[in-house]
């Protein structure tokens, strides 16, 4: 493999230079047919392969290995003539630097287009001796004739090499649109490709294709191709649209779901159609592509989903509920959440028409929310019960999605339909801009989501969007470990998935009428408030239900498994997210709208609260281990996960549950307040005090201080670690407090003994003087410098610090 690429680029590079320089075929002793043949040889060496899956391997993730396992597979057959089996993978390797990764891409990029635009004879010759040799291996099948040779595959690979090349690239591949190119042969091969018959390469170019739509113009460009019809792509028959077409590809998903439509069941009947798999892998590649333009264009968007030619959401949903191989469900899933997401990269490409964009998505998601519900993919018509337990969770359907969930994936063990399915419902969640992160202040912005209708169902049932929060929550979240998973790291995907559904709606859920002294509660608020999933999952977190410790098993993969990028990680960050989300809601669900609804009699239906609701601190008092582990996290190499790991200590440490006494603890005549007791006797009490010091020591790759509020910001995590120090040095909280550990103070006798050196033992205050020392941290971070001396002079005047910090001082 390795050799056909290096064969491959001298070839190239031969080709060069006989067209700059006359004779230079003389020179180097090969005429140009020769050099062709050597081109030939080194694509028949797997050349393909070696550049798409070994030296673009650190591009390829799971989702990637999932959405093009039949590319992957056409790599492997596309091995040297002398291989007697089809050849293993190649290993990935993760840890490449980001200049080498980007050095390799380039290349790549470089030896493709050279390779398509000098060589384009040998690309059309070798794709039509395959196609020759496919027809003759069909051939052999039919009449039965003397198996042929397996045929080899080197145009899927080739285009196989452009996907993996460009997804995910925003606008990377704009020249092969004829975008900012005087030659136009990049997107000559595009329209060439069009032509493609043979369902393998049909495939395999539609999943290119996908890959090319990335961006903003790209996908503009994709759009306008396919409107086009391939630019005069081959039409299969004279009535019917070219291949390359939306009006193709809705008309064949339209065409299987008039053919598969569930009927009466008839036990004489024969047993209904099925979907050969190599249509279904043309039909997800075709919705890839799909999905890839209007996820990227708005204005695409906007045509397909209004186009009553195409009737693109109606034939979605109506193959959605037949009986179609799971992969394909997920497929359509996944579409349909691309027309419904709200990207940011849409918005800031948008300028000043963002907001418009926004509404006009939010508009587009609240009908596609009204397709899901009268297509009951997931059964919510019930028994038109008017009821409504909030916190207590439901038995849920056993029908629909569910059905496939238990009986289906459950049996194969894995589960892409349900995973498709939690994304779709997070996408259709959309969160207002003001609301984003996981500050306080976002947390008093939040504001119902304008994507979601309030009255979704309200005609049979207890309206809102409810009934599919708890399927996520019941069926998904919650059963997650008990699952059995082909692939491990699926769970934590699942996991995942389903806890952005947890966030979104946390994110979404508007207490403001419970804020302010002259707020004023309408019974409509109150009937949105009861029947809106966010108010569904603060109160399950504060009546110690299993999604509290569903959300603390997540934490407890640990800071280790964060650091290292184990598929663990990407659930952690919004397990953390959502409880320092309810701990800033707390207040407002607990004194404000729990009794406002229990005393509320016109709500139109049933309530049923739980009995017994508590603050977050007090059950986490009694969850020691989980505790430790969120400080613990303070010390994860993502500053997300850092930052609010810091966040959710600083709370715990202000409130009295963590400050009062832990009668279990005594040391002479002081006693510990319980969140000192539960670090300093954890056994990762070191760990905990060297993430605090490493967290404090970080700086941005800019080096310059950014807003402290934002998430985003390089000086938010170190501002987060002084602004914790600082409320913790106050004469109202007794000492020690977890200020006084962390900066080295003994938790014995904190106004006596003498700070340790540090040579001996680092501590959180010599990293504060460390950062005070010169000048450059007042001009590059002023906002941090003014903390860092403020609590310096805390320090110095406290009494119980004092005399310790003035003598550490002047030494």
């Amino acid at each position: 493999g390795l050799k056909g690429v290096v064969w491959l680029q001298w070839a190239l590079l031969a080709l060069f230079g006989m067209k700059r320089s006359p004779g230079f075929d003389q020179l180097i002793g090969f005429r140009e047919d020769r050099v062709e043949a050597i081109a030939e040889q080194a694509v028949r060496m797997g050349a393909y392969r070696c550049a798409a899956d070994y030296l673009l391997g650190h591009r390829i993730d799971d989702a990637m290995e999932y959405e093009l396992a039949d590319e992957f597979t056409a790599l492997q057959q596309q091995r040297a003539d002398t291989a007697s089996a089809v050849s293993p993978r190649y290993p990935h390797f993760d840890d490449l630097s980001e200049e080498l990764q980007w050095q390799l891409e380039r290349s790549m990029e470089a030896m493709l287009a050279a390779f398509i635009g000098r060589m384009s004879s040998l690309v059309r010759r070798m794709r039509y001796s395959e196609e020759d040799a496919l027809y003759q291996a069909q051939q052999s099948a039919v009449y039965q004739t003397t198996q042929a040779e397996p045929a080899r595959r080197d145009t899927e690979a080739l285009f196989a090499w452009v996907t993996v090349l460009y997804t995910g690239r925003a606008d990377a591949a704009l020249r092969f649109w004829g975008h900012g190119e005087p030659d136009d042969r990049l997107a000559v091969f595009v329209r060439w490709g069009a032509d493609c018959r043979e369902q393998g390469m049909v495939r395999a170019y539609f999943g290119m294709l996908a890959a090319l739509a990335s961006g903003a113009q790209a996908s503009v460009c994709a759009h306008e191709f396919m409107s086009g019809g391939g630019a005069g792509g081959h039409r299969q028959t004279v009535n019917q649209a070219p291949l390359c077409s939306w009006q193709a590809l809705f008309g064949a998903l339209d065409f299987y779901a008039g053919h598969l439509r569930p009927g009466e069941p008839d036990p004489l009947a024969a047993p209904p159609p099925e979907i050969p798999d190599a249509e279904v892998a043309l039909l997800r590649a075709f919705l890839r592509l799909c999905r890839s333009v209007v996820q990227h264009s708005v204005v695409a968007r906007t045509a397909i989903y209004d186009s009553t030619e195409l009737g693109a959401m109606t034939t979605m949903f109506a193959l959605l509920a037949c009986v179609v191989p799971v992969a394909l469900k997920a497929a359509l899933l996944d579409t349909v959440a691309a027309f419904g997401a709200l990207d940011n990269d849409v918005l800031a490409n948008s300028g000043a028409h963002a907001d418009s964009v926004r509404r006009a998505v939010d508009e587009m998601a609240r009908r596609i929310w009204a397709q899901l519900e009268q297509s009951q993919m997931l059964p919510t018509a019930g028994d038109g019960a008017r009821a409504l337990a909030v916190g207590r969770g439901s038995s849920g359907a056993r029908s629909g999605i569910a059905y496939e969930l238990e009986e289906v994936e459950a049996a194969a063990e894995t589960y892409p339909e349900t995973r498709a399915f939690v994304r779709l419902v997070a996408a259709l969640t959309h969160v207002p801009a003001d609301a984003v992160g996981v500050t306080a202040e976002a947390a008093s912005a939040a504001s119902a989501s304008a994507s979601v209708p309030a009255d979704l169902g309200s005609a049979y049932r207890v309206p809102g969007v409810g009934p599919y929060v708890s399927f996520v929550l019941d069926s998904v979240l919650l059963k997650a470990e008990q699952r059995a998973y082909c692939v491990p790291d699926e769970k934590w995907r699942v996991y995942a998935l389903a806890l952005d559904v947890v966030e979104r709606s946390l994110s979404t859920l508007d207490l403001s009428m419970f804020v302010g002294t002259h707020a004023t509660v309408t019974p409509d608020a109150l009937r949105e408030l009861a029947t809106h999933p966010g108010f569904e999952v603060a109160v399950r977190v504060l009546c110690g239900s299993r999604l509290l410790d569903a959300l603390l098993r997540v934490l407890d993969a640990g800071v280790d498994a964060v650091n290292a990028g184990a598929a663990a990680a990407s659930a952690v960050l919004p397990a953390l997210r959502i409880l320092l989300r309810v701990l800033h809601v707390q207040t407002a669900v607990l004194r404000g709208a729990v009794p406002a609804l229990a005393e509320a009699d016109s709500l139109g239906f049933a309530l049923n609260l739980p009995r017994s609701l508590t603050t977050l601190e007090q059950l986490l008092l009694s969850r020691r281990e989980s505790v430790v582990q969120i400080a613990a996290l303070v010390g994860a190499v993502d500053p997300h996960v850092s930052l609010a790991a810091v966040r959710i200590v600083h709370i715990l440490a202000d409130s009295t549950v963590f400050n009062g006494v832990d009668d279990r603890v005594t040391r002479g005549a002081l006693t510990l307040n319980r969140m000192v007791s539960m670090i300093d006797g954890s056994t990762d009490s070191v760990r905990i005090l060297h993430a605090f010091i490493t967290s404090l020591e970080a700086e941005g790759g800019d080096d310059v201080e950014g807003d402290e509020n934002d998430d985003d910001s390089a000086a938010a995590l170190r501002v987060a670690v002084v602004d914790l120090l600082l409320a913790n040095i106050v004469p109202s909280k007794p000492a020690p407090t977890i200020a006084h550990y962390l900066l080295g103070f003994s938790v014995s006798r904190p106004a006596a003994d003498d700070l340790p050196d540090p040579a001996q033992r680092a501590t959180v205050l010599h990293t504060v003087l460390d950062l005070l020392r010169g000048d450059s941290l007042l001009a590059r971070q002023p906002r941090l410098a003014e903390r860092c001396y403020h609590l310096v002079h805390r320090l110095c005047a406290d009494p119980v610090t004092s005399d310790v910090a003035l003598r550490y001082l002047r030494a």
